[in-house]
């Protein structure tokens, strides 16, 4: 009952291998054989577990059972939260257990280390959904900077993920809440980040202007990894057009 419930609430149907190494000390071939024999289990895409419904609405009959199992994954992705694909799951994991911050947290820590690709377009799809139906202000357990990270890591994931006036839109959102709360860094990030999701939509002029904002308000607080992206990004932008100017601000 216990390998049944533990597949239940997986947060994709699981493969027998992502079982073993996540649950380790359980015979999961003898488990899986068994439940199989029982029609309690059957093979979905891909070789991946699937429980049918009317079985996972009796092995989850009660919040308290659901619960126990949702923590048991828990404690089980924890360990691999720096991989962007189980940061998704255990994001949704914690939102089921109210843990709103440490959803935050996880899939915010994630954004920031992907590349444009498939692990940033996971972690967009469940990073956007929360932070369009949360008030991250009124969310006990982030400060106002871990608001800002938050809205600065939606507007760069939105951008690699090519939705760039979505991006802008929650640039804009970055800049309201830094200059409410003071927060120097978040105004400067979006600018810089407004600069370059404007390039990616073509709009090499407004990029100028929000990268000339950027290496503005770099100067003027002493923001030298700011000042050196908006240096660099600019003589890129001029590099073809304008060589020598390109050659001083580098």
């Amino acid at each position: 009952r216990v390998a049944l419930g533990i597949v239940a609430t997986s947060p994709i149907p699981p493969a027998l291998k992502w079982l073993e190494d996540l649950f380790p000390g359980r015979d999961w071939p003898s488990h899986v054989t068994s439940l199989l024999e029982k029609d309690l289990l059957c093979w979905g895409e891909h070789q991946h577990l699937e429980v049918p419904e009317s079985v996972r609405e009796r092995v989850l009959g009660t919040t308290e059972v659901r619960s126990r199992f949702d923590n048991a994954w828990i404690d089980a992705l924890e360990p691999y939260q720096n991989h962007p694909d189980v940061a998704a799951f255990l994001a949704v994991k914690y939102l089921r257990r109210d843990r709103f911050a440490d959803a935050v947290m996880v899939l915010v820590d994630s954004a920031y280390a992907v590349e444009p690709g498939s692990a940033n377009d996971l972690i967009c799809s469940v990073l956007r959904p929360v932070l369009e139906s949360l008030e991250l202000e009124d969310l006990e357990g982030l400060s106002t900077h871990d608001v800002t990270r938050a809205y600065n890591a939606l507007g760069m994931s939105l951008s690699r993920k090519g939705d760039q006036e979505q991006a802008l839109d929650w640039f804009e959102k970055l800049r309201s809440h830094s200059r409410s709360a003071g927060d120097n860094w978040g105004i400067g990030q979006s600018y810089i980040n407004a600069g370059v999701t404007l390039f990616r939509s073509g709009d090499n002029a407004e990029a100028t202007n929000r990268y000339e904002k950027a290496e503005k308000h770099a100067r003027e607080h002493g923001d030298d990894q700011l000042l050196s992206r908006a240096l660099h990004n600019l003589a890129s932008l001029k590099a073809e057009t304008d060589p020598e100017r390109a050659l001083d601000l580098l």
